[in-house]
Protein backbone atom coordinates (compact mmCIF):
# COMPACT_ATOMS: atom_id res chain seq x y z
CA UNK A 1 0.00 0.00 0.00
CA UNK A 2 1.25 3.17 -0.82
CA UNK A 3 -0.56 6.76 0.30
CA UNK A 4 -2.77 8.80 -1.92
CA UNK A 5 -0.11 11.76 -2.64
CA UNK A 6 2.81 9.48 -3.11
CA UNK A 7 0.66 7.35 -5.91
CA UNK A 8 -0.71 10.74 -7.76
CA UNK A 9 3.26 11.58 -8.06
CA UNK A 10 3.55 8.28 -9.98
CA UNK A 11 4.02 8.28 -14.12
CA UNK A 12 4.33 5.97 -17.07
CA UNK A 13 7.55 4.56 -17.22
CA UNK A 14 8.37 5.33 -13.22
CA UNK A 15 9.61 2.05 -11.71
CA UNK A 16 7.79 1.10 -9.20
CA UNK A 17 8.77 -1.63 -6.73
CA UNK A 18 6.00 -4.42 -5.19
CA UNK A 19 6.45 -6.90 -2.68
CA UNK A 20 4.90 -10.31 -3.01
CA UNK A 21 3.80 -12.08 0.11
CA UNK A 22 4.11 -16.20 -0.54
CA UNK A 23 5.82 -15.79 -4.16
CA UNK A 24 7.81 -18.94 -4.53
CA UNK A 25 6.99 -20.58 -1.44
CA UNK A 26 7.19 -24.05 -1.17
CA UNK A 27 6.40 -26.75 0.93
CA UNK A 28 9.94 -28.41 2.24
CA UNK A 29 8.23 -31.88 3.16
CA UNK A 30 5.99 -32.21 -0.25
CA UNK A 31 8.10 -30.28 -2.65
CA UNK A 32 5.94 -31.80 -5.65
CA UNK A 33 2.61 -29.81 -4.31
CA UNK A 34 2.92 -25.90 -5.54
CA UNK A 35 1.58 -23.86 -3.42
CA UNK A 36 -0.03 -20.99 -5.23
CA UNK A 37 -1.72 -17.23 -4.99
CA UNK A 38 -0.95 -17.79 -0.88
CA UNK A 39 -0.18 -15.52 1.00
CA UNK A 40 1.73 -17.34 4.31
CA UNK A 41 -0.91 -16.28 6.84
CA UNK A 42 -3.52 -17.91 4.60
CA UNK A 43 -1.98 -21.01 4.33
CA UNK A 44 -1.08 -21.62 7.90
CA UNK A 45 -5.50 -21.57 7.95
CA UNK A 46 -5.62 -23.97 4.88
CA UNK A 47 -6.84 -26.77 6.60
CA UNK A 48 -4.22 -29.58 5.52
CA UNK A 49 -3.76 -33.19 6.86
CA UNK A 50 -0.66 -35.33 6.12
CA UNK A 51 -1.80 -39.00 5.03
CA UNK A 52 0.75 -41.84 4.25
CA UNK A 53 3.31 -38.91 3.25
CA UNK A 54 0.41 -37.73 1.05
CA UNK A 55 -0.96 -34.11 1.79
CA UNK A 56 -4.08 -34.15 1.76
CA UNK A 57 -6.70 -31.15 1.59
CA UNK A 58 -10.58 -31.20 1.96
CA UNK A 59 -12.87 -29.52 -1.11
CA UNK A 60 -16.49 -28.58 -1.40
CA UNK A 61 -16.97 -30.19 -4.66
CA UNK A 62 -14.45 -32.33 -7.92
CA UNK A 63 -14.67 -30.58 -11.37
CA UNK A 64 -12.84 -32.81 -14.28
CA UNK A 65 -10.35 -30.63 -16.42
CA UNK A 66 -12.92 -31.19 -19.13
CA UNK A 67 -15.35 -28.94 -17.81
CA UNK A 68 -12.90 -25.80 -17.31
CA UNK A 69 -12.53 -22.70 -19.41
CA UNK A 70 -11.24 -19.28 -19.33
CA UNK A 71 -7.94 -19.37 -17.72
CA UNK A 72 -6.82 -22.40 -19.16
CA UNK A 73 -3.26 -22.89 -20.57
CA UNK A 74 -2.42 -19.43 -18.50
CA UNK A 75 0.02 -18.84 -16.11
CA UNK A 76 -1.03 -20.09 -12.46
CA UNK A 77 0.10 -16.25 -11.23
CA UNK A 78 -2.12 -14.92 -13.58
CA UNK A 79 -6.28 -14.38 -13.14
CA UNK A 80 -8.33 -17.34 -12.44
CA UNK A 81 -9.32 -20.34 -14.35
CA UNK A 82 -13.58 -20.78 -14.90
CA UNK A 83 -15.91 -23.52 -14.69
CA UNK A 84 -17.56 -23.65 -17.78
CA UNK A 85 -19.66 -26.61 -17.77
CA UNK A 86 -21.56 -26.28 -14.29
CA UNK A 87 -23.39 -29.22 -15.62
CA UNK A 88 -20.25 -31.07 -14.43
CA UNK A 89 -20.93 -30.24 -10.78
CA UNK A 90 -22.93 -32.63 -8.60
CA UNK A 91 -26.53 -30.64 -8.55
CA UNK A 92 -26.42 -30.45 -5.24
CA UNK A 93 -23.38 -28.50 -4.91
CA UNK A 94 -23.79 -24.30 -4.93
CA UNK A 95 -20.31 -23.10 -4.67
CA UNK A 96 -19.84 -20.10 -2.59
CA UNK A 97 -17.53 -17.29 -2.77
CA UNK A 98 -14.09 -19.09 -0.36
CA UNK A 99 -15.06 -22.85 -0.97
CA UNK A 100 -12.53 -24.60 -2.13
CA UNK A 101 -12.72 -26.84 -5.35
CA UNK A 102 -10.73 -29.52 -7.00
CA UNK A 103 -10.15 -29.85 -10.33
CA UNK A 104 -9.37 -33.40 -11.41
CA UNK A 105 -6.43 -34.13 -14.38
CA UNK A 106 -5.29 -30.64 -13.97
CA UNK A 107 -1.92 -29.44 -13.69
CA UNK A 108 -1.90 -25.96 -12.79
CA UNK A 109 1.96 -25.63 -11.06
CA UNK A 110 3.67 -23.92 -14.02
CA UNK A 111 0.75 -23.62 -16.58
CA UNK A 112 -3.17 -24.93 -16.31
CA UNK A 113 -3.37 -27.72 -18.60
CA UNK A 114 -5.10 -30.98 -18.52
CA UNK A 115 -2.85 -33.97 -17.08
CA UNK A 116 -4.29 -36.74 -16.01
CA UNK A 117 -3.03 -37.71 -12.72
CA UNK A 118 -2.88 -34.56 -11.51
CA UNK A 119 -4.72 -32.01 -9.48
CA UNK A 120 -5.52 -28.62 -8.69
CA UNK A 121 -7.16 -27.09 -5.69
CA UNK A 122 -8.66 -23.35 -6.21
CA UNK A 123 -10.90 -21.03 -4.00
CA UNK A 124 -14.32 -19.48 -5.64
CA UNK A 125 -13.10 -16.14 -6.13
CA UNK A 126 -15.51 -14.82 -8.29
CA UNK A 127 -19.28 -15.71 -8.97
CA UNK A 128 -20.79 -17.18 -12.43
CA UNK A 129 -21.16 -15.16 -15.32
CA UNK A 130 -24.08 -14.76 -18.29
CA UNK A 131 -21.89 -14.89 -20.80
CA UNK A 132 -22.09 -18.37 -22.86
CA UNK A 133 -18.22 -20.64 -21.91
CA UNK A 134 -17.45 -18.40 -18.82
CA UNK A 135 -18.70 -19.41 -15.09
CA UNK A 136 -17.75 -19.48 -11.52
CA UNK A 137 -13.61 -18.38 -11.37
CA UNK A 138 -11.14 -20.70 -9.16
CA UNK A 139 -7.91 -18.94 -7.91
CA UNK A 140 -5.50 -22.19 -7.78
CA UNK A 141 -3.93 -22.21 -4.59
CA UNK A 142 -2.42 -25.93 -4.40
CA UNK A 143 -1.24 -28.27 -7.38
CA UNK A 144 0.51 -31.17 -7.94
CA UNK A 145 0.74 -34.91 -8.76
CA UNK A 146 -2.39 -37.35 -7.09
CA UNK A 147 0.85 -39.21 -5.11
CA UNK A 148 1.87 -35.92 -3.40
CA UNK A 149 -1.96 -34.50 -3.27
CA UNK A 150 -4.90 -35.79 -2.58
CA UNK A 151 -8.20 -34.38 -1.58
CA UNK A 152 -11.08 -35.22 0.37
CA UNK A 153 -14.60 -34.12 0.47
CA UNK A 154 -16.00 -32.05 3.34
CA UNK A 155 -19.28 -29.38 3.05
CA UNK A 156 -17.43 -27.09 5.11
CA UNK A 157 -14.04 -26.94 2.63
CA UNK A 158 -13.45 -23.27 2.88
CA UNK A 159 -12.00 -20.35 3.56
CA UNK A 160 -14.12 -17.73 4.12
CA UNK A 161 -13.81 -17.73 7.41
CA UNK A 162 -10.36 -17.34 7.58
CA UNK A 163 -9.96 -14.52 4.89
CA UNK A 164 -12.91 -13.00 6.94
CA UNK A 165 -10.52 -13.71 10.38
CA UNK A 166 -7.49 -11.96 8.97
CA UNK A 167 -9.16 -9.07 7.55
CA UNK A 168 -10.46 -8.45 11.02
CA UNK A 169 -7.02 -8.77 12.68
CA UNK A 170 -5.53 -6.46 9.75
CA UNK A 171 -8.18 -3.82 10.46
CA UNK A 172 -7.85 -4.38 14.38
CA UNK A 173 -4.17 -3.42 13.87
Amino acid sequence: EAPDDRLAGVLPGDRVVLEALGRGLTLLDHPDVAVLNLAPRLLDRLPLAVRGGVLVVPVRAVVPARAMGPGMGQDPWVGDVEIADAGALAPAVALRFGDLVAVADLDGRVSRYRRPGHVAVGVVSHGPSPVPGHGVGLTIVLSGPVSALAIDLDDGASLADAVRQLAREDIGS
